[in-house]
């Protein structure tokens, strides 16, 4: 893409817009497994399903309960980001307890499995592990309702100011293959450059995480590190100071930087192409 605004597929799911860029040779067909492989993980983790395997997990809270091989590694990475945050962000309520061998998960008592951001983090992980699979595109990135994620190419990105006027580019990222931007706050929006509509993701909010003070944005090398360590700034704004991560934090109308966070920058591309 290098800094224009590419062509996409675009489909509906998990509640937001979800955007495959590519440079031109992503076929259709390809297209619909990626939005069908979406659905599916939806349909698999949504707490809205009565259906879903979340659902029943969290009904069976107290038990031990059989789950999907995917699920289990869903739920195996979220007790690893609750001890590598320190509980700030715990999508699991409550403890955990797995069985590999059997693929089992006893939650506790009451316990619950919520997983906000960090679910459609860890879909678009999956997505874009397909995507390669299924094309050699050198242009694709991943747009899952504002939250970005490189699959192949350079991108080239824009983080909007939250205190500017709708639209607004407040800096310009470049996202290497595998590299990752997400923000914290729901409204919060980043676009790719030449791209006139933004995308915005309804939903943020991390079961046990609290209201955030901040809105945090975050450059990761995965979709799912970004949101997560998006949320811990969002939670804990002071830690910018010694963040080791490409960052930056808005708090009560001013930005705060990790030293890491200039060298994510890039100049904005030019020209633009209006979408």
């Amino acid at each position: 893409m290098r800094g224009l605004a590419s062509d996409a597929w675009e489909f509906a799911a998990t509640g937001t817009r979800w955007r495959v860029h590519h440079g031109g040779t992503l076929k259709a067909a390809a297209a619909r497994e990626l939005a069908a492989a979406v659905r599916r993980d939806e349909a698999r983790w949504s707490p809205e399903r009565r259906d879903s395997e979340l659902c029943a997990l969290n009904r069976a809270a107290g038990r031990w309960h059989a789950v999907s091989f995917e699920t289990f590694a869903l739920v195996r990475a979220c007790e690893r980001f609750r001890v590598a945050t320190a509980g700030v962000v715990n999508p699991l309520s409550g403890g955990v307890e797995l069985d590999a061998e059997q693929c089992r998960v006893r939650l506790s008592p009451g316990g619950a499995l919520e997983l906000g951001g960090v679910g459609k983090a860890w879909i678009a992980q999956r997505l874009a592990a397909l995507a390669a699979r299924l094309s050699d595109d050198p242009g694709l990135l991943i747009d899952a309702g504002g939250d970005l994620l490189a699959v192949s190419g350079r991108h080239v990105v824009a983080v909007e100011d939250p205190e500017a006027p709708q639209g607004v580019p407040l800096c310009w990222l470049a996202l290497e293959p595998g590299q990752a931007v997400a923000t914290s706050r729901p409204g919060a929006r980043h676009r790719l450059a030449g791209d006139a509509e933004e995308s915005r993701d309804p939903f943020e909010a991390v079961a046990g995480s609290g209201a955030a003070p901040a809105q945090a944005t975050v450059l990761a090398g995965d979709a799912v590190s970004a949101a997560v360590q998006a949320r811990v700034l969002a939670l804990r704004p002071g830690r910018i100071h010694v963040f080791a991560l490409p960052g930056l934090v808005h708090v009560r109308g001013r930005a705060h930087a990790s030293a890491a966070w200039g060298d994510a920058l890039t100049a904005a591309p030019h020209p633009l192409r209006a979408a």
